[in-house]
């Protein structure tokens, strides 16, 4: 998120036990933070096949969400605001 520095990016485990994360985390080192979810987390952010992609806003609402692999193209048209008109 270099061209958007406001925007934080998360990788959050929903059906992965913690020793599957590490080891995802240790084969494909991601550039984005990881963290394990919860049953709490399940419940706010429901997925319905994975990867899930969700845009939070700052107030905490769910913006848009995306079913299935979202590119660069697909992640800055989400984070970039639609021109006023």
């Amino acid at each position: 998120s270099e061209s958007h520095p406001e925007v934080f990016v998360i990788g959050i485990a929903v059906r992965d036990t913690e020793a599957q994360a590490r080891r995802f985390a240790g084969q494909f080192s991601p550039s984005y933070d990881l963290a394990m979810g919860n049953d709490v987390f399940s419940s706010r952010f429901p997925t319905f096949g994975l990867p899930s992609t969700f845009l939070v806003e700052a107030d905490g609402t769910v913006g848009r969400i995306v079913f299935g692999i979202v590119d660069t193209r697909l992640l800055e048209e989400m984070v970039t605001p639609a021109p006023a008109g």
